[in-house]
């Protein structure tokens, strides 16, 4: 015979409950190693993308003597790669521009006439193209034929037939990226080999002495990792292939590098992830829980009649399935299609592969079947509780078992602190121990667990509060405290909800600022120059500085004695606040040279030196004697070590060698290029924007990024256990207000009511959730650097949006709160209140 389970549905508010929990079941599930994979990929492809293709890519020599297009077919098999680019070239000798001959590359690439500006017409046999740079060192002019001998004896006359301007350096156009050796200028400053642009025909004529090779490029388009490394896995494989056919020289690729930094920075990046997807899934369990426990008290009449025919729970649990599987099937389905769009439109990249649904959708599967027999046996055992309960499990209650996870928060913060976090920036990044990564989590928790108990004991307290109050008011007040269990909870997962939102803003904004302090002291500058002999004039609008830097000795130690230009140098470089006493502008005054040959100086790492300090020269020239007037922590351009500031046209009167560089803030996109055409020998380029690879700036967002969600979810979890609380009063209500109306409480007052009673907890817990995140962010930062060894150290940034935010949410939520109370209570059959309320009475 089947029970009366079976035959009704779920009440509203209990399905709703189970709904919302598998809801956020669901979106855990399945969101959280989605949201891993789409960071491996999105990690693959900025590493890809920032990567010389011509180096990340596979490249086949073409064998003398066998067709390009044999080769080919080895290259054709691999996966997301452009078509490959032929290219050929020629070293060949020239006697021009010098009585000593120059070795002259000759070049032919599929596409280059097209890659330089003014575009290349089409090259005629014998015919070269050259950038202006190299027709200077050619001593030539368009026109002028000169002599080009190959390695095999070949002699060629080339004309000159066309120029073209010269290329960027530092980073070079993505084309033209395998060339640097011809692009860059050497150690000297001096400019690079000769080079030129010739067609297939001429290359034919040097013979033995020409290379060709195929270039497979990765895609631009976004990959994800496991078409990374099915990438990787064919080019190991058309290599071997390559090998065993032509036993040509083999040339690595970086790929299998970018892939494993990528894999580093995800591996971080899952370490941070897990523990928010695990308290996600811990947070629904718990919300399944108490809809359970609703759901046995709206359906306790029936199961009191179970219970009295002496059904078994068991057959009672059975009869339930049915109607408990419609709403949590449906939520389980709403949160992992949610998941799945969360991750594809928020997510580090959208690519999310087929393959990576299976594991998500069978543990979705298996949490259901799971959350199913925990709803239906619970509600069994407490339906049948009503009638022969013995009290047992109550004194559980009493138990603090929410204090076992302080002292998982204070393990996790000692593992952070032995500097057991990850580090993302570094050729090989390591994801660092999940327990560790942890703590800006497991840190708000314990808190919350252990304010938890204190709070419903204050809470306690109060059911009396608000004596003075005007009416409406001290209702909402006595309404908001009389169940001190469910107002210490709702305060407790709003202030998780507000904690967790406001801790990965912090946390997000703090790690990206402090990387870019750090580059940005790191370099000096937006960029920095280093020049070889004298700096031409700065073009009108360019703030620019000079600055001079050597390397000496003090006590067995490196210093390095850095000469600034007091004039300009504070209009370019920026000092933080908390790195000195006084402002740059003061210490740059400080170090102005008097008559003697003692340099003052700003020590910078070692605040211990004072006086007169004597610094040796590294390579045999005089020493140089500073006074150290004033001290800061980190400066511009210093590093880890000890380093001395000083004016720098002393410095140079007394030390005129070392590294000469350009400092400039801002700088125009093409200042480099200008400082080449206004004859400056140009060395190293330095930008504080590409000091770090940018991927580790993404990184860092994409670790604490899923933390705004868990806190969205706890704001989810805040707003439905307080309907499914103003469900379990509603009758109370009712019957309280066909009383009041007879004495004037009018609808509005009822609001004003109903505002307050849902404000409460809401307020309560966004402020103690935000001053948390603050003081777990304050914990956190100093251990959660990526890159402890470079100054300055984070600094806490805490944006008037990131605390208004969570504010400016949980007003509207308030309203609609109290809205549905308003409406719950008026909208009601008075008769049938006044009949609940004398039966009760």
């Amino acid at each position: 015979m089947t029970s009366g389970a079976d035959r009704r549905k779920f009440p509203s508010p209990a399905a709703f409950g189970v709904m919302l929990a598998m809801f956020l079941m669901g979106a855990s599930i399945v969101g959280t190693p989605l949201y891993v994979a789409s960071a491996a990929s999105a990690a693959a492809t900025d590493q890809l993308a920032h990567a010389c293709p011509s180096e990340s890519g596979l490249t086949l020599v073409v064998p003398t003597g066998v067709a390009t297009s044999e080769v080919m077919q080895i290259g054709d098999d691999v996966p997301h790669v452009d078509p490959p680019l032929v290219t050929q070239q020629s070293p060949v000798r020239v006697q021009a521009g010098s009585p000593v001959p120059k070795t002259m590359f000759l070049l032919t690439r599929d596409g280059a006439t097209d890659e330089v500006h003014p575009p290349v017409e089409a090259l005629g046999r014998n015919e070269v193209a050259v950038s202006r740079d190299v027709l200077v060192s050619l001593g030539a002019q368009v026109g002028d034929r000169i002599e080009a001998q190959g390695d095999d004896g070949t002699t060629v006359y080339l004309v000159i037939a066309q120029t073209f301007d010269n290329l960027p350096f530092r980073p070079e156009p993505v084309f033209w990226c395998g060339f640097s050796q011809l692009l860059r200028p050497n150690r000297s400053g001096d400019a690079g080999p000769p080079w030129g642009l010739v067609s297939t025909s001429t290359q034919e004529a040097f013979g033995a002495g020409s290379v060709r090779w195929l270039e497979y490029s990765p895609t631009r388009a976004p990959l994800s990792m496991r078409d990374a490394r099915e990438m990787e896995d064919a080019f190991e494989a058309a290599q071997q292939a390559y090998t065993g056919a032509f036993r040509g020289p083999e040339i690595a690729s970086s790929l299998p590098e970018l892939l494993e930094r990528a894999s580093g920075l995800a591996t971080g990046v899952e370490r941070s992830v897990t523990p928010t997807g695990l308290a996600g899934q811990v947070a629904a369990t718990i919300t399944l829980i108490a809809a359970a426990t609703f759901l046995a008290k709206e359906r306790e009449q029936e199961l009191t009649l179970f219970a009295i025919r002496g059904q078994l729970p068991s057959r009672t649990a059975i009869g339930l399935v049915p109607s408990s599987a419609v709403p949590m099937v449906i939520g389980a389905v709403a949160g992992g299609v949610a998941g799945i769009i969360g991750v594809r439109a928020l997510g580090p990249s959208p690519r999310i592969e087929v393959a990576d649904l299976v594991g998500p959708s069978v543990g979705l599967a298996l949490a259901c079947a799971i959350a199913l027999a925990v709803v239906v046996v619970r509600v069994a055992l407490l339906g049948d509780r009503l009638v022969d309960s013995d009290g047992s499990g109550r004194g559980l209650r009493r138990v603090p078992l929410e204090l076992a996870l302080v002292p998982v928060g204070a393990v996790s913060f000692v593992r952070l602190s032995d500097g057991h976090a990850s580090q993302m920036i570094g050729v090989r990044p390591q994801g660092g121990e999940l327990l560790a990564q942890a703590f800006p989590l497991l840190g708000l928790v314990a808190l919350a667990a252990a304010a938890h108990r204190p709070l419903r004991f204050v809470v306690g307290q109060l059911r009396v509060a608000g004596g003075r109050l005007p009416r409406s008011f001290r209702l909402g007040v006595r309404r908001a405290v009389v169940d001190a269990r469910a107002a210490a909870i709702l305060v407790v997962v709003f202030a998780l909800a507000a904690g967790c939102f406001t801790t990965a803003r912090v946390l997000v904004q703090t790690s990206k600022q402090a990387l870019a302090d750090k580059a940005h002291n790191f370099v000096g500058a937006d960029l920095v120059v280093d020049v070889y002999g004298a700096a031409p004039p700065m073009r009108p609008g360019v703030d620019a500085t000079e600055v001079n830097r050597i390397k000496g000795h003090l006590d067995g130690a490196t210093v390095e004695i850095l000469g600034v230009d007091r004039s300009t140098f504070a209009g370019v470089a920026r000092l933080r606040g908390d790195a000195a006493s006084v402002s740059l502008g003061e210490l740059l005054d400080r170090i102005a040279p008097g008559p003697s040959a003692v340099l003052p100086a700003i020590v910078v790492g070692d605040p211990s030196l004072h006086g007169t300090v004597q610094i040796g020269s590294t390579i045999g020239r005089p020493d140089i004697v500073v006074d150290a007037v004033a001290h800061a922590d980190f400066f511009p351009g210093s590093s880890s070590g000890v380093m001395v500031v000083v004016d720098r046209d002393a410095l140079v009167a007394q030390a005129d060698f070392g590294q000469h560089s350009i400092w400039f803030d801002d700088p125009p996109p093409d200042v480099v290029e200008n400082l080449r055409s206004d004859g400056a020998r140009i060395g190293l380029v330095s930008r504080a924007a590409s000091v770090f690879d940018t991927t580790n700036y993404r990184a860092q967002a994409w670790s604490y990024a899923p933390l705004e969600a868990l806190g969205i979810m706890f704001l989810v979890i805040a707003l439905g256990v307080q309907l499914l609380v103003v469900s379990a009063r509603r009758t109370a209500r009712q019957q309280a207000d066909v009383i009041m109306r007879r004495s004037g409480f009018r609808t509005a007052a009822l609001w004003r009511a109903s505002v307050v009673e849902a404000l409460i907890p809401t307020a309560i817990g966004a402020i103690a959730g935000i001053a948390s995140a603050i003081g777990v962010a304050l914990i956190s930062i100093d251990h959660l650097d990526t890159l402890p060894g470079v100054a300055p150290p984070p600094r806490l940034i805490v944006s008037s949006a990131t605390v208004l935010l969570p504010v400016a949410v949980m007003i509207p939520m308030v309203v609609v709160v109290a809205g549905i109370i308003v409406r719950s209570t008026r909208h009601s059959d008075q008769m049938r209140a006044i009949r609940g309320f004398a039966t009760d009475v």
